[in-house]
């Protein structure tokens, strides 16, 4: 599949809004880490000002993907992303359709990573991040954007252990486009404690190797990132991330007949293991819907 940007419109079944979204591991990524959920009322108050005085901001927002709740281990891969929204109306409080870019006219090039340590050191790391076609974007109520950044495992082992915080900002102050939103917007911080590297829970183990499938599938290795996660299923043959990161990667590679039978046992599983099995996996549905579409697509 060529790597180009698209728009996800299932995601508004969790957020409202769609997302823009570079295929490929990003997309994998994409659909199994809820995005962040900001109510309306707590959005508009992060747009205020110290002065009291409403502006109208792109909301911005950092997740890290960690072993844990804020914390991570050396070697381990770490995953960042940042999403944006439009900003709403200081006079109807509804959204706000802006258009992104940047000094050189691509819409990713207008986000960027601020990386402190707990003396407040902004810090330089090797971050990697995914192909995409560039140009402008136009943010609205139904789509927002959201890019990664990551290091792969042995990348983080040259990192040393500590607290570190993590701010994305956006920044079109040098875009050209006289269409264009100028001026800049940040995330709150986040924060890391990366511990040094230990022996590991069988849960541990699992995520890591989730992580490691990420990061590898972001890095364009499909291949290696599925023969990690069959591995895992095998171990593990309820582990419903697992069987459904394995089924987009095969769905991405044409595989649909394999593909649908992966989503087929992820659903399964996530019935019989969630917390809340009243519920329904909505995305999953969605993606297996979606393949069973294109399955029907090919037949004569």
């Amino acid at each position: 599949m060529r790597k180009s940007c698209l728009i996800v419109a299932g995601l508004v079944v969790l957020v409202g809004f769609a997302c823009v979204l570079t295929v490929g591991g990003w997309l994998v990524w994409s659909r199994f880490v809820k995005p962040a959920v900001k109510p309306e009322a707590e959005r508009a108050k992060s747009t205020m000002r110290e002065t009291g005085k409403r502006v109208e901001l792109p909301w911005v927002d950092v997740r890290l993907h960690t072993a844990r709740e804020g914390t991570s281990f050396v070697g381990w891969p770490l995953l960042v992303r940042a999403s944006v929204r439009c900003p709403l109306s200081a006079d109807t409080q509804e959204p706000k359709p802006i258009v992104i870019t940047s000094s050189n006219g691509s819409w990713h090039d207008s986000l960027r990573l601020v990386v402190q340590d707990s003396k407040g050191t902004s810090l330089q790391w090797p971050w990697r991040q995914p192909a995409a076609e560039g140009g402008p974007i136009t943010v609205d109520g139904q789509v927002g954007i959201e890019w990664v950044w990551w290091l792969t495992g042995e990348e983080t082992q040259k990192i040393q252990p500590g607290n570190y915080s993590f701010k994305a900002i956006l920044d079109t102050s040098g875009a050209t486009d006289s269409g264009a939103w100028k001026g800049t917007a940040s995330s709150r911080p986040t924060n890391l404690v990366l511990e040094p590297a230990r022996q590991y829970s069988p849960e541990e183990e699992a995520r890591h190797e989730i992580h490691a499938a990420r990061a590898e599938a972001l890095g364009g290795n499909n291949a290696g990132a599925t023969t990690r996660l069959e591995a895992l299923s095998r171990r593990e043959p309820k582990n419903v991330e697992a069987l459904s990161l394995t089924a987009a990667l095969l769905a991405e590679g044409g595989r649909l007949d394999e593909a649908l039978q992966l989503y087929n046992r992820a659903i399964e599983a996530w019935y019989e293991t969630s917390s809340e099995p009243a519920s329904d996996p909505v995305l999953l549905l969605r993606d297996r819907r979606e393949v069973r579409r294109r399955l029907l697509a090919e037949e004569p």
